[in-house]
């Protein structure tokens, strides 16, 4: 019985971090079946998944891609606003080839992924944008489709 209310407990603190605008720091991160089902991948979409597990990724730019805008979405499952920036990025991905997306999966705030890449991060989603030309244009940290447009529209431009 004790366990069943502490999942319960556990179920109810993602909710409340799900129906915001951003996932903060002190909020759950593993509570399940709260966040929509992820958008679908368009077809031909440069989307590469470079962390699924919080595995530590030591270098982003290794993974940048050169001639493409390339945003890092450092995400986790149960994370509803994380969901709708996927479908607002998969959108553009159907839209543009010079588009380049690589999802980190933070799991936990403790996982070797957040340790390294979000230890001044509040909340998720938390995005990185670099240009075409392979340099860093900006940090995005929560919810705003606006910033992360003009962080992509300055990238295309380089």
């Amino acid at each position: 019985m004790l366990r069943l209310a502490i999942g319960l407990a556990a179920a109810l603190s993602g909710l409340a971090a799900c129906g915001s605008s951003s996932a903060t720091r002190g909020e759950s991160v593993s509570s399940p079946g709260v966040a929509p089902p992820p958008p679908e991948v368009p077809e031909g979409a440069d989307v590469a998944r470079i962390s699924e597990r919080g595995e530590d990724v030591p270098s982003l730019e290794a993974h940048v891609v050169r001639g493409k805008v390339t945003v890092f979405d450092f995400y986790a499952d149960w994370c509803a606003p994380c969901r709708k920036i996927d479908a607002h990025v998969f959108a553009l991905l159907g839209k543009r080839d010079d588009l380049a997306l690589r999802k980190l999966n933070v799991v936990s705030w403790e996982a070797p992924i957040a340790a390294r890449h979000l230890k001044n991060v509040e909340e998720l989603p938390y995005l990185i944008v670099y240009g075409k030309d392979g340099a860093l244009v900006g940090r995005i940290v929560g919810f705003d489709l606006a910033a992360l447009d003009r962080a992509i529209a300055e990238g295309g431009a380089r």
